[in-house]
């Protein structure tokens, strides 16, 4: 940073203070109107650089400093769902939870939709408490309404390193971008080497080789291997008879003369709510 400067955001003004000056001197009125660059975040900790609305021709002229290194597009993040530690089996008496004090000490910085004090999650009867009861808990809401972007991730990031948070717990997916160009695998790497743990969510999509999002090495991605869902399918005859299961089955398909197995054990269940009551069961079609 140039020592005129006394921060790194006056720093980042200031290069944007030039690109609307150039711009303005360059071009009509109703253009300037219409669009002009502005500043969106400052990171300091997470990574050293900023978040900006700019132009094409803008980023060009951005890219002439000595100073620039690189650029990545501003991407949607995804929200991923989480579940409590009772699908998990934890068990509260012997472990981990209790090795750890259940998490005394540990601040976890959880980077998501926020916490809403107005929420009905907090109008039950009694002290509501996680897995780790004893630890801090920091929420930075990083999505609104219509979503969120990469920018937004890295702004939750960045606070919460300046914050002083020993875990970050990211259940967020950005998809098909290579960690090269992924300011969150690149931020997680600097977060790694200040001595902060972050973990990630695989995602929610069905198993699939190509369903893992947040394979990122210096994180721990967190996957199951078993779910607690079930994903129902229908399969229709040709008058109109429908079964209805679950399976893994991605999609939609017609096929004929497939063949099918009866199973004594099912055949009395006529219905899925019986069907659901059958623990063990074999396969009633071979697709």
């Amino acid at each position: 940073m140039p020592k005129a400067f006394t921060n790194h955001h006056h720093w980042y003004s200031s290069i944007f203070y030039s690109l609307s000056s150039a711009k303005s001197s360059s071009s009509s009125l109703d253009e300037q109107k219409n669009f002009s660059p502005y500043l969106v975040y400052s990171y300091d900790n997470a990574l050293h650089g900023f978040s900006a609305s700019l132009t094409l021709d803008e980023l060009e002229e951005l890219k002439k400093s000595l100073r620039f290194i690189s650029s990545y597009i501003d991407h949607a993040a995804t929200l991923d769902t989480t579940h409590t530690y009772k699908f998990l089996s934890l068990n509260p008496s012997q472990g981990l939870c209790p090795a750890s004090n259940y998490g005394e000490h540990v601040i976890v910085g959880v980077i998501d939709n926020g916490v809403w004090p107005k929420s009905e999650s907090f109008q039950d009867n009694g002290m509501a408490r996680g897995i780790i009861p004893h630890s801090r808990l920091a929420a930075y809401k990083v999505f609104r309404g219509e979503g969120s972007q990469t920018s937004d991730v890295l702004a939750g990031m960045d606070q919460a390193i300046e914050d002083g948070v020993d875990v970050i717990s990211i259940s967020i997916g950005n998809d098909g971008v290579p960690l090269y160009e992924d300011p969150v695998a690149i931020a997680s790497f600097t977060t790694m080497e200040k001595g902060v743990f972050v973990l990630s969510s695989a995602g929610n999509a069905i198993p699939d080789p190509h369903t893992l999002h947040n394979g990122i090495p210096w994180t721990l991605t967190v996957a199951a291997s078993t779910i607690d869902r079930s994903f129902g399918r229908s399969l229709i005859f040709r008058d109109n008879f429908t079964i209805t299961s679950w399976t893994m089955f991605p999609g939609n398909a017609v096929v004929e003369k497939a063949p099918l197995y009866y199973n004594k054990t099912i055949s009395r269940f006529d219905s899925a709510k019986n069907l659901s009551r059958v623990h063990t069961a074999s396969s009633c079609a071979r697709i």
